[in-house]
C-alpha cells in the first residue's frame, strides 16, 4: 500500500503492516487505513510471514486490515486460540526451511497442511495454562543466562587487567627485602644512556627526569628544580621499587609512512612493512603483510624495529603494545605507531607493565583529542612506570597463561538461551512429558 492510502490520524481501519507492529505479543497501532481489502478480526492469531518471520499476536481490536507480510489465523470452535499460537512457536522454524523463495517467509498453504496434534479442548487449556505458570521461570532464566554471557565474554580481560593491576603495584607476590633496590638498576641505565649518548648512538634528553623517594614521597627533579609530585603518581610504592618516566628507561622512535603518492605492495621484496592492522593479541599476524617497494626503500631504510623493541600504537587505535617475532627483525614500522628501545628492562615485564589500566589511563590521558587522536612521542616518554628489579618473577611465574587466553569461561558448561528453553518445554508439554 502506497503511503497516500493510509494515515497517522485515525481515519478508517487500523493497518497492520508487519513485525514492526507487534511487540512482546502485542499488536502496536500506529496507522490507519480506509482501503483496506484483507482483514483481521478479534481473536485472530497474527503471524508475520515476510521479512522477520514468526513473530505473533492475538488480536484484541475488533477489525484490522493486514499487509501481506501479515497472515491471519482464525482456529474453529472448539479449538483455544492460545494453543494453536503454542503449537505454531514450535513449527515457525520448518516452516521457514520449507519456503521456496530466495526471501526468507513462510507460505501459507505450508500453514495450512501443518500436521497439529488437537487434545480435547479441556487439556488445551491445561496445557496453555501450565506454559502461562512456567513463563516467569523462563524469562527469570533468559535474564540470568544474558548475564551469564557477559561474563563469559568478559571476564577472562577482566581477571587478567586486575592481576596486572596487582602485579605492578607490588601486590600479586610477597615482596623480598633482599631484592635489589630498582634505583640502583635505574642507575645502571642511566649509566648506559650515558655511554650511548658519548657514543653518538642516541641523543642527550634536554630536560633529564630524576625521580627521587624521601620518607615515601616522590620528588622530582628537571633542570635542578625539584617538585613534589605525590598527586601525580598513581599509587604508593612498595619498598625497594620506584618511580621513573618511560623516557628514562627507553629511547622512543617513530615509523615512517612511504612517499606521497606510493603504495604498499602485496608482492614480496626483502622490505616488511608493519601496519597497526598487523598488531594483534601483543604481537604481529602474519596473515596479510604488505612489503615496501625496492625503489622507495631507501627512503625509509632507518624507520624499522627489531625483535627486542616494543611496539606502541600511537594513532587510529592507540596504546596497543607488542613485540614483533624474530623472523620479521628489522622490518619497516607505520607513521601510526612508535618503537621503544631499551636493554637491561625484560621485554615481557615491560609490555605487560604498559598493558596494564595504570598505564593505559596515563594513555588515554595523554592522548590529544582535537582532530585525529594522536599519542605524541613526548607524551609517552613522561609516562609514570613503577619500576622494580625482580621482573621476570612478578609476572611470568604469577600471571599463568591460562588467565590470559581467551578460552577461560565463568562456567564449564555452556547453557541454552530462554528462546530454546521456552522451546524445548511447549514441546515436552505438548508430547504430555
Amino acid at each position: 500500500m502506497t503511503p497516500d492510502k493510509y494515515n497517522a490520524i485515525e481515519k478508517g481501519l487500523p493497518y497492520i503492516t508487519g513485525a514492526s507492529n507487534i511487540e512482546n505479543g502485542e499488536v502496536i497501532i500506529n496507522r490507519w487505513t480506509e482501503f483496506g481489502r484483507a482483514f483481521a478480526l478479534k481473536g485472530d492469531i497474527l503471524l508475520t510471514c515476510k521479512g522477520t518471520v514468526g513473530t505473533m499476536a492475538i488480536l484484541q481490536e475488533g477489525k484490522v486490515h493486514i499487509a501481506r507480510q501479515i497472515m491471519g489465523i482464525r482456529p474453529y470452535n472448539g479449538i483455544d486460540t492460545d494453543y494453536v499460537r503454542l503449537v505454531l512457536e514450535t513449527l515457525v522454524e520448518s516452516l521457514k526451511a520449507a519456503a521456496k523463495s530466495m526471501i526468507p517467509g513462510i507460505a501459507r498453504d505450508d500453514v495450512l497442511f501443518s500436521f497439529i496434534p488437537i487434545p480435547p479442548l479441556a487439556e488445551q487449556h491445561r496445557i496453555v495454562a501450565k506454559i502461562e505458570e512456567l513463563l516467569p521461570y523462563i524469562e527469570k532464566y533468559g535474564k540470568a543466562e544474558e548475564h551469564l554471557t557477559t561474563l563469559n565474554t568478559t571476564f577472562p580481560e577482566a581477571l587478567k587487567k586486575s592481576i596486572l593491576q596487582e602485579a605492578v603495584q607490588g601486590k600479586l607476590v610477597p615482596q623480598n627485602p633482599d631484592d635489589e633496590p630498582a634505583s640502583v638498576l635505574l642507575e645502571r641505565i642511566r649509566a648506559e644512556k650515558q655511554a650511548l649518548i658519548k657514543a653518538g648512538k642516541i641523543k642527550k634528553d634536554k630536560h633529564e627526569s630524576v625521580i627521587v623517594t624521601r620518607d615515601k614521597i616522590p620528588y622530582e627533579i628537571i633542570d635542578g628544580k625539584e617538585r613534589c609530585i605525590a598527586d601525580e603518581v598513581p599509587f604508593e610504592l612498595p619498598d625497594c621499587w620506584c618511580w621513573c618516566r618511560l623516557g628514562t628507561i627507553t629511547t622512543v622512535l617513530g615509523g615512517k609512512r612511504i612517499p606521497a603518492g606510493r603504495k604498499l605492495s602485496l608482492e614480496k621484496t626483502d622490505h616488511i612493512y608493519i601496519r597497526v592492522s598487523d598488531m594483534k593479541d601483543s604481537g604481529i599476524s602474519m596473515d596479510n603483510l604488505q612489503y615496501v617497494p625496492d625503489d622507495i626503500y631507501p627512503s625509509i631504510s632507518r624507520y624499522i624495529i627489531n625483535k627486542e623493541d616494543i611496539y606502541i600504537t600511537v594513532a587510529g587505535t592507540i596504546g596497543k603494545v607488542g613485540k614483533i617475532p624474530p623472523e620479521l627483525d628489522g622490518a619497516n614500522l607505520t607513521e601510526n605507531a612508535d618503537r621503544l628501545v631499551f636493554s637491561i628492562i625484560n621485554q615481557d615485564w615491560l609490555i605487560m607493565c604498559l598493558q596494564s589500566s595504570i598505564v593505559q589511563s596515563q594513555i588515554a590521558d595523554a592522548t590529544t583529542k582535537v582532530g585525529q587522536p594522536k599519542l605524541a612521542i613526548a607524551r609517552i616518554q613522561n609516562l609514570f612506570i613503577p619500576l622494580v628489579s625482580r621482573q621476570i618473577f612478578t609476572f611470568e611465574i604469577y600471571l599463568p597463561e591460562l588467565v590470559c587466553s581467551k578460552s577461560i569461561s565463568f562456567v564449564s558448561l555452556r547453557l541454552h538461551n530462554s528462546k530454546c528453553i521456552r522451546f524445548f518445554i511447549i514441546c515436552r508439554v505438548l508430547c504430555s512429558e
